[in-house]
């Protein structure tokens, strides 16, 4: 859906060159599949084509910084970023970059 150089180019530079394809694939199929197929390399707007760096900086996000949101060293304790607040993540990024027309799942 979108190529290194609009990562680039849309203002984006935390995934390399090489991570690049693992992290486009992922989001492209994320927001595929919140839009039901309609969204596609033709159909996507400078709109759309951000919200997709960002499900790629989201997913490079977990992936590199973890799960764990806290540590602490005293008593020990660790806090841990939840599924329910990655999906909500998820949600927000689609909300904010994809419109209502595109997100309808009606008949």
């Amino acid at each position: 859906m979108i190529t290194y150089d609009d990562y680039l180019t849309l203002g984006y530079s935390k995934i390399t060159a090489e991570q690049f394809g693992r992290y486009e694939a992922m989001a492209t199929a994320i927001a595929v599949k919140y839009t039901f197929g309609r969204l596609t390399s033709d159909t996507a707007t400078e709109t759309n084509k951000r919200g997709v760096c960002e499900l790629m900086d989201c997913q490079y996000y977990l992936d590199n910084v973890g799960y764990v949101t806290s540590f602490s060293n005293g008593a020990y304790s660790e806090s841990y970023n939840l599924a329910h607040q990655n999906a909500m993540a998820v949600n927000d990024i689609i909300e904010a970059y994809f419109t209502p027309e595109q997100l309808y799942r009606g008949v």
